[in-house]
């Protein structure tokens, strides 16, 4: 089994995105306040498998810490971030993160797959659940776009950096509204063993 640490950004899906990783994963979550009050030493991450940064409300710059381990543990340890975690990978690697317009909350959206870098694909359309108010535009390209969604005006929602190990959803994996999501923790274990 597979050590993960979930840095909970003040979400109320946390306890949903552990139950969704387990039992693939034995998940340990790390309240973002322990992350900002405890110094906490390189090796404690080091215990990990994958460090997943959660949703959250605000925005990135409200999470300095995260961003902060985010740019330390970058190509040491395989990162997912979820939602504002993806967000937080955007603007690591200098990318933008502006408003989205009107907010979305418990909204479906389809997803389109625009690359097979893990050989994996839904043999179905998949429908995902959306909770954001921001977005990621203007990827560098270091970053792989793997997915948008299936709109006139497609919204990132995959991204990928497989030399440094990092991967991001903007959408909820773990969410009821959320199609095969089996599918999306079948791309996370791919992905920790991509070479």
């Amino acid at each position: 089994m597979l050590n993960a640490l979930l840095i909970d950004h003040y979400d109320s899906f946390t306890y949903n995105i552990k139950s969704w990783l387990t039992p693939q994963f034995d998940v340990v979550i790390l309240p973002y306040s322990h992350l900002k009050e405890k110094n906490l030493k390189y090796e404690f991450f080091n215990n990990f498998n994958i460090i997943i940064f959660s949703p959250g409300p605000k925005s990135p710059q409200d999470y300095p810490h995260s961003l902060e381990l985010l740019k330390k543990l970058k190509s040491h340890i395989p990162i997912l971030g979820i939602c504002l975690g993806m967000q937080m990978i955007t603007e690591n690697y200098g990318g933008k993160v502006i408003p989205y317009s009107p907010p979305l909350h418990g909204k479906i959206s389809a997803l389109r797959f625009l690359k097979n870098s893990l050989n994996l694909m839904p043999t179905t359309e998949i429908h995902i659940a959306r909770y954001h108010s921001l977005q990621c535009i203007q990827l560098p390209d270091s970053i792989e776009l793997i997915a948008e969604t299936v709109e006139t005006h497609p919204v990132n929602m995959i991204i990928a950096d497989f030399k440094n190990s990092v991967l991001g959803f903007q959408f909820h994996p773990e969410s009821f509204l959320t199609e095969q999501s089996d599918f999306f923790l079948q791309m996370l274990q791919k992905f920790l063993t991509y070479k």
